[in-house]
C-alpha cells in the first residue's frame, strides 16, 4: 500500500497554493500560524498570548501579555526552528506609533530573557518563559469545531492541501470536498489530484486520537503515471483499482461556501 501524506492549507485561492508549499514541515507535521493560547490559562476572560507565524524555517512570535504594574505591553521574537524546537529572544520596543499619531519609528528596549518553544503536534506544544516553568499551549480554536471532526456536523467545505513526499517537500496538490453528515463520521465527497485525476468514489475517513490523523482510503479507479521527487518515488499503481491512503494532518482551511 502506497502512503500518501497531505496537509490542510490556510485558505482557498491561488495564494493557498503558495502557502502550502512554503509552509515549514516540523518532523511529521505543519506548525500552524496564528494565535495560540497558554492552554490551561484559557478560561473566557482577557489574558495574554502569542501570535506565532511560521514560513519555511523561519518563527516570528509576538506576545502580548503585562507588565507587573498591570500596564499591557508585548514582546517579539524571530528566528530558526530547530527541528521542533524554538529558542531565542524576547525583545522589548518603545515610542512607537500610537492611534492618531504621525508617522514613527519605534525602537528596541533591551529584551526580557529568553523563550524555549517544543512542538509535539501541529496545534500544540509546550512553551517556557522567563522565570516561568514550561507549561502547555495550543493553536486557538474560533470554529469549535472538535479534533475528531474536520468541519460542522452538516456543512460542507472545500480544501486545497499539499501532496508531500518522504521528505516532508510539497510535491503536488489536491482539491477536497469535504462532508461531516455526524459527528462520528467525515466523508471525502469528492477529490481532484494533479497527479492523479479524480477519485472515482467517495470515502469514508477514520479518526485516530493519539496522532490527530485521519486516514481516508482514495480509489482514483485507474493506474497513473509514476511520478518522483528525490529520493522518494511513487511507482504506478495496478489496474485495474488502485487505492492510495491519505493522511490528513490538520493545518488550517476556509470553507469555500
Amino acid at each position: 500500500m502506497n502512503i500518501k501524506p497531505f496537509r490542510r492549507s490556510a485558505a482557498l485561492a491561488v495564494s493557498v497554493l503558495l502557502t502550502a508549499l512554503g509552509a515549514h514541515a516540523a518532523g511529521s507535521f505543519t506548525i500552524q500560524s496564528g494565535n495560540w493560547v497558554v492552554t490551561s490559562e484559557l478560561n473566557g476572560a482577557p489574558g495574554r498570548g502569542m501570535a506565532i507565524d511560521v514560513q519555511d524555517s523561519l518563527l516570528v512570535m509576538q506576545v502580548y501579555n503585562y507588565e507587573s504594574s498591570g500596564q499591557p505591553t508585548f514582546h517579539m521574537s524571530f528566528g530558526d526552528l530547530q527541528g521542533n524546537h524554538y529558542q531565542g529572544t524576547l525583545k522589548r520596543y518603545k515610542n512607537g506609533r500610537y492611534y492618531g499619531s504621525s508617522p514613527m519609528d519605534a525602537m528596541e528596549d533591551g529584551d526580557d530573557g529568553e523563550v524555549l518553544i517544543d512542538f509535539d503536534s501541529a496545534t500544540s506544544g509546550t512553551i517556557q518563559f522567563p522565570g516561568e516553568p514550561a507549561v502547555a499551549i495550543s493553536r486557538f480554536k474560533f470554529d469549535n469545531v472538535p479534533d475528531h471532526q474536520l468541519s460542522r456536523v452538516g456543512t460542507s467545505e472545500r480544501w486545497l492541501m499539499a501532496e508531500i513526499d518522504a521528505n516532508d517537500t510539497p510535491i503536488g496538490a489536491l482539491v477536497v470536498n469535504v462532508y461531516t453528515p455526524s459527528p462520528r463520521q467525515t466523508v471525502l465527497s469528492s477529490v481532484r489530484s494533479r497527479l492523479d485525476g479524480d477519485a472515482s468514489t467517495a470515502t469514508n475517513c477514520t479518526y485516530a486520537a493519539a496522532t490527530r490523523q485521519f486516514t481516508c482510503p482514495i480509489d482514483f479507479g485507474g493506474a497513473k503515471r509514476a511520478r518522483s521527487h528525490g529520493p522518494s518515488t511513487w511507482k504506478a499503481c495496478p489496474a485495474p483499482s488502485p487505492t492510495w491512503t491519505a493522511i490528513f494532518r490538520l493545518r488550517s482551511c476556509a470553507s469555500a461556501g
